[in-house]
């Protein structure tokens, strides 16, 4: 912190349940007392099997006290990253996110345990989790902005979400994830040169979808 003081982060059993907590040591090394409740800020693991992985904390300019993690549990609904805020007192924000909690997660995939945080120099936060999608393992790396989260609950990510694009490269068949696309709009493929050499019409069935495929002849750009 700007005074000096450490923010630390750990897991302890509490209430026969497990949960994350967070403690402000003085510059001297001696806990704050006034942090959170008697210099202790618990952050509650939900119930029904679900565990959390680590919680990192981020100093943001405010001065306020950004907390980010991963939960994972017995359903893929269940396995999501979190961010939290606390002011330098150790309240959480209930303003924030959905009711103090901003949850994100993605349809047919699996968030487990959060393996790094950091803080962009522009107001992103980048979190690095595991990822599984029917029994395929992979390190996600995920960037939020913070002031887009502030106002908005774990409901906006289902529909406008990142944009995403894949498989990238293809052989001739993409998926759009989260464009949004209506009835007006195309897609141009174009080679190297800026060419088009495709205009692609989505089919009515799939306008505005959260998901779109899109077909193309990969002989024309080769």
């Amino acid at each position: 912190a700007t005074d000096g003081a450490l923010v630390v982060t750990g897991m302890r059993n509490f209430n026969d349940g497990r949960s994350r907590f967070v403690l402000r040591l003085q510059p001297d090394g001696t806990p704050d007392t006034e942090f959170g409740t008697n210099g202790v800020l618990d952050i509650v693991t939900p119930g029904g099997g679900i565990q959390r992985g680590w919680l990192f904390p981020h100093l943001l300019p405010s001065g306020n006290i950004l907390l980010t993690g991963s939960q994972f549990g017995p359903s893929g609904a269940d396995s999501k990253l979190y961010m939290l805020i606390s002011d330098i007192n150790g309240v959480l924000d209930t303003s924030f996110g959905d009711n103090g909690t901003y949850y994100y997660y993605r349809s047919n995939y699996a968030f487990n345990e959060g393996k790094a945080s950091t803080l962009l120099a522009d107001g992103r936060v980048a979190i690095t989790a595991g990822l599984t999608n029917y029994g395929v393992n992979k390190t996600s790396v995920n960037v939020f902005h913070i002031d887009d989260l502030s106002t908005q609950s774990s409901d906006h990510l289902e529909n406008t979400g990142t944009l995403e694009l894949f498989p990238n490269p293809s052989n001739g068949a993409v998926t759009l994830r989260n464009w949004n696309l209506g009835p007006t709009d195309h897609i141009d493929v174009m080679d190297l040169s800026g060419r088009v050499v495709q205009r692609i019409v989505l089919p009515s069935y799939s306008i505005e979808a959260a998901e779109q495929q899109i077909h193309f002849d990969h002989r024309l750009v080769n």
